[in-house]
């Protein structure tokens, strides 16, 4: 089995039961960014997947990249997984590397935006994260001084 396929693997058991919940969505994401004018993305809001992230496209997500800062907590971890898989798989033609990191970024204190990173994401997705970052930056030459390589030092020093 290929690293790739193992990894993509490992982060689908991980996040397996991650559900939407209440969280902000792709489409009100996007809402959100137009103040609230986008009335198409609106009536897209009403029907979106909401149970299991695996049947939400990618290109759903690239097309609305810039939008991922208006998610919050839950939004942010059901969408995580179909974003490191899809970097994974697309990383040079996916704007959503560049997007991820901005929105991804976990203080000194240990917090993703509002909440404590521990409280977001279980311990088996924590390891996922923590793989796929791994994965990055000494198999995908990103940068330890970059994005990836920052959080993947901040998120092993704790």
């Amino acid at each position: 089995m290929k690293l790739e396929d193992w990894l993509k693997s490992y982060i689908t058991s991980a996040f397996a039961d991650v559900t939407l919940e209440d969280g902000v969505d792709i489409h009100t994401a996007k809402v959100r960014d137009s103040y609230g004018f986008d009335h198409d993305e609106s009536r897209l809001a009403v029907s979106c997947q909401r149970g299991d992230w695996r049947f939400v496209e990618p290109q759903l997500l690239r097309d609305r990249a810039w939008v991922l800062t208006f998610l919050d907590t839950k939004g942010f971890r059901f969408y995580l997984p179909v974003i490191m898989i899809d970097i994974i798989d697309e990383e040079q033609t996916s704007d959503l590397a560049e997007t991820l990191f901005y929105k991804f970024s976990v203080t000194h204190e240990g917090c993703l935006m509002d909440k404590r990173y521990v409280d977001v994401f279980n311990r088996s997705q924590r390891a996922a994260v923590v793989r796929f970052l791994k994965y990055l930056c000494h198999n995908r030459n990103w940068q330890l001084t970059g994005p990836a390589g920052k959080l993947l030092y901040r998120l092993t020093q704790r």
